[in-house]
């Protein structure tokens, strides 16, 4: 009788059990998330998502670009597909900033939503200024931009013959040439404004109050000067 109870036992027991469901045995069984930054791994017979750092996270499974056009979309910017570098199609964001109406900048849409544009300075190079000899003077983080163009009581140059003594230009753009002859310029990167050259700030006037280690490039030679700046 005991044989039996036992036997009994032991049969209602296994047929109670099912074995366990295994969703993975490697790594490579689990479907990779959209989400940036985040990898799926097999732990135990089950996937899950984790952070680069190693802890576990959370994935809707929607891509960065449906994301990015639903980050530009509901700030009420425009998106639309257009032309990037060598070709690339690219999905873009037009941003704006009510301070400045009419005035767009094109950022590539994922760029937009991972806060790398646009930054101010992009933002503000092409909006209009008063026609003066001077420099921009840029501030804050977009959407919030402070965009000025400051003109300047110094006096303007193309080269150092047009400044006075111990003044410097600073001209600087970089530029190609092809046997001797002027071929692609970059932007201007100098203010064309005559600089006084300094060792130490206390060498410089009060509209230029810092001395700075400025490099400026003529063609494709670069060096490096002292000058009185701005900031």
């Amino acid at each position: 009788m005991k044989k039996m109870l036992a036997t009994a036992f032991i049969a209602v027991f296994l047929l109670g059990c099912t074995a366990p469901v295994w969703e993975c045995f490697s790594d490579s069984d689990c479907p990779q998330p959209k989400c940036l930054g985040i990898t799926a791994k097999c732990d135990y017979g089950k996937c899950v998502y984790i952070n680069s750092n190693g802890t576990l996270a959370k994935c809707s499974n929607v891509s960065v670009s449906d994301l990015a056009e639903e980050y530009c979309i509901s700030n009420g910017y425009r998106y639309e597909p257009c032309a990037g570098p060598e070709g690339l199609n690219w999905n873009c964001c037009y941003v704006n900033q009510s301070s400045y109406p009419g005035h767009t900048y094109k950022c590539q849409a994922e760029a937009l939503y991972g806060g790398i544009c646009p930054t101010c300075d992009q933002f503000c190079y092409g909006i209009p200024h008063i026609e003066c000899v001077g420099y921009r003077n840029t501030s804050g983080t977009f959407p919030n931009c402070k965009c000025q163009y400051i003109c300047s009581t110094s006096i303007p140059c193309t080269s150092d013959v047009d400044c006075p003594e111990n003044y410097s230009c600073y001209n600087s753009r970089y530029c190609t040439y092809e046997r001797g002859v002027k071929e692609t310029c970059g932007d201007q990167e100098g203010d064309l404004l005559c600089h006084k050259l300094c060792n130490q700030s206390s060498d410089c006037p009060s509209n230029m109050p810092y001395c700075r280690s400025v490099n400026i490039t003529i063609g494709h030679v670069v060096t490096a000067r002292k000058m009185c700046m701005k900031e």
